[in-house]
């Protein structure tokens, strides 16, 4: 397999070196290196130059001719790959040197995976581990929500926050270039993108393997850090409307296109004052989608209807109080 790595860059001078030297000296080398830089004023493209000069013919610059931003960036660094399998890259993460070597035979072993991502330790500005928690910690990738994960419960997940990292992220490009070009949309970037294509095509896969330093920091473009002292819900059973951008990202089909018909009936559940009557009706919908899951999701829809309705009777009652007080 040829190996590309889509890195993106802006002045990002500081840890530019660390990430290069990271992914030039891997166990299983890569092919091409594709950056693209998004206008720096520092001096990031002169250390990219240089390490240009010193392995010749692997990395290729691509200086923007004007500024394309995080998610066009990428596009574009994913569009000029000519690998079988693509890496992401931050420019200020750090490879473990066996990232490649591991990456590369899960896809020879995992036909069907068409994206993959992978746990990650978290650094600071210092290089040094800023806590014993990784990556799938802070963003609740739990023993029990990867469970979830792997049982079919991807897209629920994803709906209440993204736990994908795009640092983390590979793929094959047979299945991106059927990706491009991404929308834009002011919260969802390319990673979750990817990702929400991925499981609408039932071809994402997770390694719990810690494989690169993530870095956080203050001049992140794109961070974790608030998650680090509050990860993200992981109930996927309780109802929350689907994220607005997600129907307009991909056409979904088969499996999750019924779990997305349901989730419309879910709300009409909810918000009904019938309700209770048009879940009795649903039970096999329920059960036809989400199967041993059902009845957690029944029970805390029908949790959401009950609060939501003794909310608005107990409104009902107030006001026809009112009513007959002014009467008297």
């Amino acid at each position: 397999m040829k190996i590309s790595v889509a890195l993106c860059t802006y002045n990002g001078s500081i840890f530019i070196k660390d990430q290069l030297s990271s992914i030039l000296t891997q166990t299983c080398p890569v092919d091409e290196i594709i950056i693209c830089d998004d206008l720096s004023t520092d001096i990031t493209l002169d250390i990219i130059f240089d390490y240009s000069n010193k392995f010749p013919g692997i990395i290729k610059i691509y200086k923007n001719k004007s500024k394309l931003s995080i998610i066009k960036n990428f596009e574009k660094a994913i569009s000029l790959c000519t690998g079988d399998i693509i890496f992401l890259s931050d420019q200020d993460d750090i490879w473990d040197e066996n990232k490649v070597e591991i990456i590369t035979d899960f896809f020879i072993d995992n036909d069907k995976c068409n994206v993959l991502f992978t746990n990650a330790e978290l650094i600071g500005y210092d290089n040094k581990l800023l806590t014993s928690k990784t990556l799938f910690d802070i963003v609740n990738l739990t023993n029990e929500t990867k469970k979830y994960f792997l049982e079919g419960l991807d897209f629920e997940l994803l709906n209440i926050d993204n736990r994908i990292t795009g640092a983390t992220m590979a793929f094959r490009k047979s299945y991106i270039i059927n990706t491009l070009p991404f929308q834009k949309f002011e919260k969802i970037l390319h990673d979750e993108y990817i990702a929400i294509s991925a499981i609408n095509d039932n071809c994402i896969s997770m390694i719990d393997k810690c494989l690169i330093k993530y870095r956080i920091h203050n001049n992140q473009v794109m961070g974790l850090a608030d998650w680090l002292e509050t990860p993200p819900d992981s109930n996927v059973f309780k109802f929350k409307t689907i994220k607005n951008d997600y129907t307009l990202l991909v056409n979904f089909t088969g499996k999750l296109k019924q779990k997305i018909n349901l989730w419309y009936k879910r709300e009409k559940i909810i918000k009904s004052s019938i309700g209770f009557l048009i879940l009795i009706f649903t039970l096999k919908d329920y059960i036809l989608v989400y199967g041993k899951y059902a009845n957690k999701f029944i029970l805390a829809d029908f949790e959401e209807y009950v609060k939501l309705n003794s909310r608005r009777f107990k409104r009902i009652f107030n006001a026809k109080s009112i009513s007959n007080s002014t009467k008297l």
